[in-house]
């Protein structure tokens, strides 16, 4: 049993491991099938943790799973460190040499694990331990990402989200926003309670405040929730990464308003139970 994890780490396989998917058959077979002409394009990235991955027991850990990326030209900003829950942009070095790729949800693939005894990850690709970091966060978003209450997401619906923050996504590394209440479909003319905290990375909140972005931001979230019977935007700052702390993590959920969605109907008043929004 031992020999199974020495026989996988020796062939190099841990998490961040990439191979070309059309050395695999079975990671080739399932790309195929969405992309047909243009498997060549893409490369695999192995994501399971290492102890899963080399785990002896292929009852316990029957799969493999590789997030498949696909090689893009200019990288943008609005898609880089998982801004974005629906896609992400990249950074790899490929032999030396930093090339951009694309990854969606629709990359997510397993494979039986024991086909990665009859393969060896390229050694042409190497991922960071910042870009991992930043892969795995975004995987996980899919299933962590909060749903805000239907009624508070109907009254944004017409607001343009997208259009508001997409001319500072180079400078902004996340949106954070607490709802109060959150899992409470409130009546036309009870106000949702909104705090707003848009992070950007260490160094930069000077530069903003002397170029006046800083006031730029925090007009454009105003006028998000400027409507004044369905929103009170009681908190309102911008900040350095390095300035938010746990308890406001806590607080606040991180927010994609760049690709904002309401699918589901207002709720019709009297409502006699909480629902659990849709995003």
């Amino acid at each position: 049993m031992e020999d199974t994890k020495e026989d996988l780490l020796s062939k190099g396989w841990r998490q961040g491991s990439c191979i070309k998917v059309e050395e695999i058959a079975e990671l080739h077979t399932l790309v195929a099938k969405i992309e047909p002409e243009q498997c060549s394009q893409f490369i695999a990235i192995s994501v399971l943790y290492d102890c899963a991955l080399v785990s002896p027991s292929f009852v316990d850990e029957p799969y493999a799973h590789f997030v498949v990326i696909k090689e893009l030209g200019a990288p943008d900003n609005q898609y880089l460190n998982g801004k974005n829950p629906r896609k992400l942009h990249l950074p790899l070095t490929v032999s030396n040499s930093e090339k951009f790729y694309e990854a969606t949800p629709m990359g997510l693939m397993l494979i039986n694990r024991e086909e990665l005894f009859s393969h060896e990850p390229s050694l042409d690709y190497e991922i960071t331990d910042e870009q991992m970091n930043i892969l795995t966060h975004w995987l996980s978003r899919r299933y962590r990402t909060p749903s805000f209450p239907d009624n508070f997401n109907a009254r944004l619906e017409k607001r343009n989200t997208g259009r508001l923050f997409k001319k500072y996504d180079d400078v902004i590394s996340g949106v954070y926003i607490e709802v109060q209440p959150m899992k409470e479909e409130l009546k036309e003319g009870d106000r949702y309670r909104v705090s707003v905290i848009t992070a950007v990375s260490d160094g930069e909140l000077r530069g903003l405040r002397e170029s006046k972005k800083e006031d730029e931001i925090k007009m454009a979230v105003q006028a998000l929730f400027s409507e004044q019977k369905a929103f009170d935007l009681f908190y309102n700052e911008v900040s350095e990464e390095g300035s938010i702390t746990l308890k406001m993590l806590r607080q606040h959920k991180l927010w994609s308003p760049e690709y904002y969605t309401h699918r589901g109907k207002a709720q019709e008043f009297p409502v006699e139970t909480t629902g659990s929004g849709t995003q």
